[in-house]
């Protein structure tokens, strides 16, 4: 079995985002679109090498097409067609024409359009290793090789790229997820301000230093997440959800270890989940853990950086610091291009724009700026000038920053990535009977195990392993024929 190429490497300091469940973009939507996608269509292609400079006067006009989940309905003014419009602008001899799915299943959408062999040149995946399956993806090893953008990318970030030594794929958005600070509150509780790095220990203490429900305020929104830091934090050799590379080790000591604690802090009152429903309601000012953090009320929420330009104008002071332990979670988005492509040297031009590039990401401020909006999707690039107009947007939150620049010991969430991560974190039926659920699924599983009395996780731990391996296992040895 081929070890994934993600989990094997080092981020670099500074990185180039999912999506959510990654799937987001900084027009504030961040709708995760489902898991699926059998049909097939079209074999896989080789990519060109870049042609010689021409002056784009003399090229012979072309039209390719575009897909994304993030765009809006059609005639949407945001940043996403405007930065569309300023692709073209810029490429004159290069129409785009949108493929809107906005009110349909993204995922019900492409595989519609392969079905009839229109699948649009270039597209937002969802899932790589489904899409390699299905025989949607160009082979852009040539394309991607020999542009100096694609090879400053940092080693983790383009090995996410590629399978069986070959680049599918281009990066398209770039987020951090981890914990949102109430720092105000802890002045208040008279408590150190938590900082990026802060230690697993130092962190369970600041959850239960600032939960007082007199006044009301709880510490933390929920704790299942530990499952997919915790043991990462704790075990270098595990990445996101304990996968390594080869497998997930959902029944290791530090799994096993993690979800003790997040039932204990649940169970003990210091999260907002874990708290009886009546009681949250008659207590706190709204009606889930978002609205009552905004209101003042939670001191840590765990989210993604997708949600920065909601959380710009909140009436205390906030900072990010990524999860404990110095290891953050990074969310990407990707980008593919169609095996039947017409325009693959165009279509490249166009992912790489809307993603990695510097131009296009310089068109990307351009446009958020115009409509009086903030950049959440985190720069791709070493370039002084982009980055320090980025960051101008974020100074009030020092952390997010430190964060950023420690992305070197990152670890990526599998969720368009690692195969079969849907069904292994998600889908997977358990068998087991949880909270309301007669027979939960993966992901009810892992959310209710630390809000509930019993059962343990310790007590199933073996058993989730195994189904989240052999979920993996499945597709991956689909992926290694398809590859072939």
């Amino acid at each position: 079995m081929k070890k994934l190429f993600l989990l094997g490497a080092l981020l670099a300091a500074v990185l180039f985002v999912f999506a959510a469940c990654g799937g987001n973009d900084d027009n504030g939507n961040n709708d995760q679109p489902p898991a699926g996608g059998t049909n097939q269509a079209g074999t896989t292609g080789t990519g060109g090498t870049t042609p010689p400079a021409i002056d784009p006067a003399d090229r012979t006009p072309v039209t390719i097409t575009y897909a994304n989940w993030n765009l809006g309905p059609e005639g949407a003014d945001n940043i996403e067609r405007r930065l569309i419009q300023a692709f073209m602008d810029e490429h004159p001899w290069i129409t785009v024409d949108v493929m809107d799915s906005y009110g349909e299943d993204y995922v019900e959408f492409m595989v519609a359009n392969a079905a009839i062999g229109n699948l649009p040149d270039v597209f937002m995946i969802n899932d790589t290793a489904q899409a390699l399956i299905n025989g949607w993806l160009l082979d852009i090893s040539d394309l991607s090789r020999n542009d100096p953008e694609f090879n400053r990318l940092p080693t983790a970030l383009r090995n996410a790229t590629i399978q069986d030594d070959r680049v599918w794929t281009v990066p398209f958005a770039q987020f951090m997820q981890g914990y949102f600070v109430n720092m105000t509150l802890f002045d208040e509780f008279n408590l150190n301000r938590p900082q990026f790095g802060i230690s697993p220990e130092a962190w369970f203490d600041a959850v239960r230093n600032t939960t007082d429900l007199n006044r009301p305020v709880v510490g933390v929104n929920y704790t299942f997440h530990m499952a997919l830091w915790y043991p990462a934090a704790v075990n270098p050799n595990l990445g996101f959800f304990t996968f390594d590379g080869n497998q997930y080790n959902l029944d290791s000591p530090a799994m096993i270890e993690g979800m003790r604690i997040a039932n204990e802090l649940s169970m003990g009152g210091y999260t907002f989940v874990g708290l009886d429903g009546e009681f949250r309601e008659a207590t706190f000012d709204g009606g889930w853990h978002g609205e009552v953090f905004n209101n003042g009320q939670i001191a840590m929420r765990f989210e993604g950086t997708w949600f920065n330009p909601n959380n710009y104008d909140l009436p205390f002071e906030w900072d990010f610091i990524g999860v404990p332990g110095g290891r953050n979670i990074l969310v990407i988005d990707i980008m593919g291009i169609s095996a039947n492509t017409q325009h693959a040297y165009e279509a490249y031009l166009l992912a790489k724009w809307m993603g990695h590039g510097d131009a296009g990401f310089s068109a990307r401020m351009d446009a958020a700026e115009s409509l009086g909006l903030n950049v959440a999707t985190l720069p791709m690039t070493n370039n002084a000038a982009i980055l320090d107009r980025y960051w101008a947007q974020w100074g009030h939150a020092p952390g997010m920053m430190a964060a950023y620049n420690a992305l070197d010991n990152a670890i990526i969430d599998g969720n368009k990535v690692v195969p079969g991560h849907i069904p292994a974190r998600y889908q997977a039926i358990t068998g087991l009977h949880i909270a309301h659920y007669e027979n939960a699924n993966m992901g009810a599983a892992i959310f209710w195990l630390p809000n509930v009395a019993s059962p343990g996780f310790a007590d199933h731990a073996a058993h989730l392993n195994a189904l989240a391996n052999q979920a993996f296992q499945a597709v991956n040895a689909e992926l290694e024929l398809a590859l072939r």
